[in-house]
């Protein structure tokens, strides 16, 4: 339309004539063309829904060509899945098909994205005509509604408290965080992975919960920026090539530790997460030029390879072995998981893309690499399944540990704003430790009541 000016009603001539002479060719080439003949000298009834059917594709296609010529492909693309879903929707209302939690996610952040991407250009179009943020900047201050970039807004709380204090609170808040995390990770993967007669896991779901986790985490945060558009921020082009790196990272952590918990003991996995910050030495001493406290992390890297011998020690020979797939997977994902606190560190210090803004922009590729993989190696259909025989408890167990999975990744982000990637990573090592002893001593607990 652009490039050669060609009117709608000239391109929806062509593109039909072209498309009659291959629809003619096809039928005739495949003698389709005589079982139409026969149905319809059987069933001459079938010329009326046929003809509503021509006409409705018709008007159809002139709508399809105004859109595109009036609004875009993007625009297009959007009303394409808008309709699609509605369809679904309409499908499970008339004929009362049942929606498990991964079909009722999907439909949500769908919608959700939709009315995201109509908030904030209304925003932005108001923004750049004087008129605030529709609401949003009547809660900002001055300096916002002189059209300057909203800081990222932040519970002044803890505005009196010191520096230690802070750092100490932000410690013991992602301590129990990631406790959460863990006994509810664990949860959800021995209770959507397929196990055997003996109740040995065959086939696991590491993969595609990570993907589950990263659709509630955007869903959430499409909440957000619709209550909130000034929180979200597109990447400047500078820093294209340092995110790029970070969510790379991101995915190989968040895909090896998850499909490494779904193989290894409730004791041996994070004993071997634990062992991340040696990872991060190693790295802040790099880009440092001179190693930083080595005495005590040699102190810590003691305790928990002692520990990850004692851990493996308990487990039997045979079919109950642990794979060393999982260990090698554990040591990938505390490797990638130190390489990230170091970049996010980095990046954090040099760029104000803010918190929200850069969970979405690490979460929205993760999505789409962990579903891809998870739809070839056929862990998605593993998890399907177990939701629908599991019933809604098991999709309330997975919708909150995968809540709480995407709060972990963000409070992970906000709490390098007050503890450095070192410091921020010994922090992770000892929530591993102390749930690792808990499984070492209450398995069941941890586990939740879930069995190895």
């Amino acid at each position: 339309f652009l490039r050669a000016g060609t009117a709608m009603s000239a391109m929806l001539l062509w593109s039909s004539l072209w498309s009659l002479l291959f629809s003619a060719v096809s039928t005739v080439t495949t003698s389709e063309l005589a079982g139409a003949r026969s149905f319809l000298s059987r069933h001459p009834e079938a010329w009326s829904p046929l003809c509503l059917v021509s006409i409705c594709s018709s008007l159809g296609t002139f709508f399809v060509l105004y859109t595109i010529q009036r609004f875009g492909p993007l625009a297009f693309a959007s009303i394409s899945t808008v309709r699609q879903l509605l369809s679904s929707i309409l499908s499970i209302v008339v004929f009362h098909h049942s929606v498990h939690l991964l079909q009722a996610v999907g439909l949500l952040v769908t919608f959700g994205s939709l009315g995201m991407m109509i908030r904030i250009k209304r925003y932005e179009r108001a923004k750049s005509a004087g008129k605030g943020s529709l609401g949003d900047n009547r809660r900002a201050s001055g300096a916002e509604e002189q059209g300057a970039e909203p800081a990222e807004p932040l519970p002044d709380c803890t505005a009196k408290w010191s520096p230690q204090r802070k750092a100490l609170g932000v410690s013991i808040f992602v301590t129990s965080l990631s406790l959460c995390k863990t006994v509810l990770l664990r949860g959800a993967l021995q209770s959507t992975s397929g196990h055997d007669a003996t109740g040995h896991v065959v086939r696991t779901t590491g993969i595609a919960y990570s993907a589950t986790s990263c659709a509630v985490t955007i869903l959430c945060l499409t909440g957000v920026f619709i209550l909130r558009p000034s929180l979200f921020r597109v990447p400047e082009r500078a820093a294209a090539k340092s995110l790029a790196l970070i969510i790379a990272i991101a995915i190989a952590d968040l895909a090896t530790a998850n499909a490494a918990a779904a193989r290894l003991p409730a004791a041996l996995q994070p004993l071997t997460l634990a062992l991340g910050p040696i990872f991060t030495v190693a790295l802040e001493s790099a880009f440092g030029c001179h190693l930083k406290r080595p005495l005590q992390y040699a102190a810590a890297a003691g305790i928990t390879v002692g520990g990850f011998l004692v851990a493996y020690g308990r487990r039997p020979t045979g079919p109950g072995a642990v794979q060393p797939a999982g260990i090698a997977l554990a040591l990938v994902a505390a490797m990638a998981s130190a390489s990230k606190y170091v970049l996010l560190r980095r990046e954090r210090n040099r760029r104000g893309l803010g918190l929200a803004s850069l969970v979405f922009w690490v979460d929205m590729p993760a999505f789409t690499v962990c579903t891809a993989i998870a739809l070839c190696d056929g862990e998605f259909k593993t998890l399907v399944d177990a939701l629908v025989d599991g019933g809604p408890a098991l999709s309330a167990l997975l919708f909150v540990a995968a809540c709480v999975s995407g709060v972990g990744f963000g409070s992970q982000v906000f709490a390098l704003r007050f503890l450095s990637a070192l410091d921020l990573s010994a922090v992770n090592s000892a929530a591993h430790l102390l749930y690792a002893l808990a499984a070492l001593r209450l398995p069941t607990l941890v586990s939740l009541g879930v069995g190895e």
